[in-house]
């Protein structure tokens, strides 16, 4: 699996786990990001990332990403923005180690 690849797995996984095929993303609620649990969030979370780091995003998928950082950062990590950040650091980091192993 390549980088491209990689990228648009993510970026599917995201928009499934947010129900955002056929739904423009502000219309996706705080509702339906409260059904996901935090494991669905970090994927969502780093997808969003992913996306924001290729190319800018639209409005709407801005406004959903952080919707999505925000309910990431209560449930997952009490509401710690550092502790948020240390563990997308090293997610982050843990994702490109995968990468480059799967590029070998």
């Amino acid at each position: 699996m390549n980088r491209i690849t990689l990228t648009r797995a993510a970026g599917a996984t995201a928009c499934w786990l947010l129900l955002c095929t056929a739904v423009p993303a502000q219309t996706v609620g705080a509702d339906r990001i409260a059904r996901l649990d935090v494991a669905q969030l970090k994927t969502a979370y780093l997808a969003c990332d992913e996306q924001a780091s290729e190319r800018l995003l639209d409005m709407g998928s801005a406004a959903l990403c952080s919707q999505v950082g925000e309910a990431l950062k209560q449930r997952a990590f009490d509401g710690d923005f550092n502790r948020l950040i240390e563990w997308w650091r090293a997610a982050k980091a843990e994702r490109r180690q995968l990468a480059a192993l799967r590029d070998e």
